[in-house]
C-alpha cells in the first residue's frame, strides 16, 4: 500500500554567463540561470496532506557596471526576466461577496 505523503522531488540546475569589459572601468554582463523549488503538501488539516508540484524557472539577466565621469559615480544596471512553470503560491487569496 502506498504512502500518499510520500513523494520525490529533484532536478539539476545550471548557470552560465559572460562579461565584457570594452574599457578597464566598465564592464557589460548577461547571465542565464536555471532555479528550482521542490514541491511539498499542502496543510495537514485537510486530512490528507496532497501533494503539490515542483516550481522551476529560468532566468535571464543583463546588466552594467562601472565608473563614470572621471570616476565620480558607480554605476550598476541591471534588467531581469524570470520565466517560471509551475509557479506556487502560498498567500492568502481573497474572496468578495
Amino acid at each position: 500500500l502506498a504512502d500518499s505523503k510520500v513523494h520525490t522531488w529533484s532536478e539539476v540546475t545550471w548557470n552560465i554567463g559572460a562579461e565584457y569589459s570594452p574599457v578597464d572601468n566598465r564592464m557589460w554582463y548577461g547571465r542565464i540561470s536555471h532555479g528550482y523549488r521542490p514541491g511539498g503538501f499542502g496543510g495537514f488539516n485537510n486530512g490528507l496532506g496532497e501533494a503539490w508540484d515542483a516550481e522551476s524557472m529560468i532566468n535571464y539577466e543583463v546588466g552594467l557596471k562601472g565608473l563614470f565621469f572621471d570616476s565620480a559615480v558607480q554605476m550598476e544596471l541591471s534588467a531581469y526576466f524570470q520565466d517560471f512553470s509551475a509557479y506556487w503560491d502560498t498567500g492568502v487569496t481573497a474572496t468578495y461577496a
